[in-house]
């Protein structure tokens, strides 16, 4: 069950994913992503308590904080984003930050 809403809080990602591609492809990659929270229609959900994006257009970070996931410990999910080259595209990885791996995705492994 765990595992299940990490994945539906993983698909908030993704939608943090396409604000940070469209700033990154009008500016410059020097660009703070700060400004791309700011964009983020964010509300709280069931299980999605926070998101940050943060970094630079070559190097964005997702930060989710998960609520009510029924692990001992709600996970923290970073998402960091590696610009490719001459693509416009980012090559993604996804990271556990504070809860044991088995409860995650297997793609979402540190």
């Amino acid at each position: 069950i765990v595992r299940t809403k990490v994945t539906e809080v993983l698909s908030i990602g993704e939608s943090a994913k396409t604000i940070i591609s469209e700033i990154c492809r009008s500016e410059p990659d020097g660009t703070i992503l700060a400004k791309a929270s700011a964009a983020f229609p964010f509300e709280k959900s069931e299980y999605l308590d926070s998101i940050d994006i943060s970094g630079f257009c070559s190097a964005p970070v997702i930060t989710l904080a998960m609520q009510n996931s029924g692990a001992s410990i709600d996970p923290v999910l970073r998402l960091t984003g590696e610009k490719i080259p001459d693509s416009g595209g980012f090559f993604w990885t996804c990271a556990v930050v504070s809860e044991p791996n088995i409860l995650t995705p297997d793609y979402c492994k540190n």
